[in-house]
């Protein structure tokens, strides 16, 4: 997979232009032990972002599409968690495209999206116990849905779900 992230294993319907493609999500995610809030074995927290942290998915030609990403919640319960996925809040702004990907194109005229990411570690680990040991490793897996302007008539069919197997193919040391 080359010194990337992420691989994009299926869009929408599986059949989008867009798979095979590789991308990155560059910056860092926090949240503060002060923040969580537990309910039985289910623990969240507001979830910050540093400022420029971008997502980015280069197609065939290497041309980059890009989007700032902001971190929204964060939950785990047992050894599960979920970045974006209590509210799936449009959190993918800015988003910039120039090459001809007809699925990278529909992504960016949306002009925004919701992305979120679903995470997992064995043992299971709470919210507290990742933020006492600081980075760690795990795989992910996530979807992007592009969210139209109002008043804009895109065909959500080609968007909704974009990259619903956004896929991480390698592990990957991510603070969180």
């Amino acid at each position: 997979m080359g010194n990337h992230e992420f691989q994009i294993t299926s869009v929408g319907n599986g059949t989008g232009s867009a798979v095979g493609f590789q991308g990155d999500i560059l910056g860092s995610f926090s949240y503060t032990t002060a923040s969580i809030t537990t309910s039985g074995t289910q623990q969240e927290a507001p979830l910050v972002t540093t400022p420029g942290t971008t997502l980015t998915i280069f197609d065939s030609s290497n041309i980059a599409l890009t989007g700032n990403l902001e971190g929204v919640d964060i939950m785990t319960q047992g050894g599960a968690g979920g970045i974006n996925t209590i509210f799936g809040t449009v959190n993918l702004t800015n988003i910039m495209y120039a090459g001809t990907d007809a699925d990278l194109k529909a992504l960016s005229q949306a002009g925004a999206g919701s992305t979120n990411l679903t995470f997992q570690f064995n043992p299971s680990q709470s919210l507290t116990q990742l933020a006492a040991i600081g980075t760690h490793a795990t795989s992910y897996s996530g979807s992007i849905s592009a969210v139209p302007e109002p008043g804009t008539l895109i065909s959500t069919a080609a968007v909704v779900g974009l990259f619903g197997g956004l896929t991480h193919l390698r592990r990957r040391r991510r603070q969180v």
